[in-house]
């Protein structure tokens, strides 16, 4: 029928792979049979590694906003867990649970349920599963459509390949500046009295901005 044949249509649109990842891919020139095997291995690898590195940083104090944010959670968590009474609010709350709702009167329950509200629930369930899977294909068919649209303005503006820069710091190696490094200006100016402002100059990030035509942040401020 056409709402099967529909429901299959939403169904394997949800269930296929969204890429909105924009960034340049790395095509493989020489053919390897046996990429589909390592690939979904070193993506597992990937992640862990990345993992594991994100918690160290965490761990040494590497990311402090994110480490005492961390510590003071766990501050709060001893401290609630020190104050509230946990075994006499778990013994009352298992009390009055099986007392509540393992006694013979639960066989009113059954058939009042069965015979009245099970079967408006299944078609409640039914009409809401439905009406998600709808609004989640239009959505990821949406998300899709703006990934490529955004490529297309990204690669038109600042190049051919695209790069994504990671949001949390997962390097494997600190840059730590040495104690004898130093910064100076790029135009040296003989006037050091004049204003840091007027030898300074602003770079406009990569920030896009905007649904019909995206255009940069710093332009959209202004």
């Amino acid at each position: 029928s056409r709402k099967l044949r529909d429901f299959e249509e939403d169904f394997a649109e949800i269930a296929a792979d969204v890429n909105v990842d924009i960034s340049t891919e790395v095509k493989i020139r020489k053919p390897d049979p046996l990429i589909g095997l390592w690939r979904p291995i070193q993506e597992v690898l990937r992640r862990i590694v990345q993992g594991v590195r994100f918690v160290r940083h965490i761990l040494f104090w590497h990311e402090c906003h994110l480490s005492f944010l961390v510590s003071l959670s766990s501050y709060i968590l001893a401290f609630v867990f020190l104050v509230v009474p946990w075994a006499f609010l778990l013994r009352w709350f298992f009390r009055i649970l099986v007392w509540g709702l393992l006694g013979p009167w639960m066989k009113l329950v059954d058939l009042y349920w069965e015979s009245k509200i099970n079967p408006a629930l299944k078609r409640m369930q039914e009409k809401s599963f439905n009406n998600w899977l709808q609004l989640r294909a239009i959505h990821l068919r949406t998300q899709r459509e703006k990934a490529a649209k955004m490529k297309q303005f990204q690669k038109r503006m600042f190049g051919r390949y695209i790069s994504k820069v990671p949001t949390l710091n997962i390097s494997k190696y600190r840059d730590i500046p040495l104690p004898t490094s130093n910064a100076s200006p790029i135009n040296n100016c003989e006037d050091r009295t004049r204003d840091i402002s007027n030898r300074s100059k602003r770079v406009v990030g990569h920030n896009i901005v905007g649904e019909l035509i995206p255009v940069l942040e710093a332009e959209d401020n202004t």
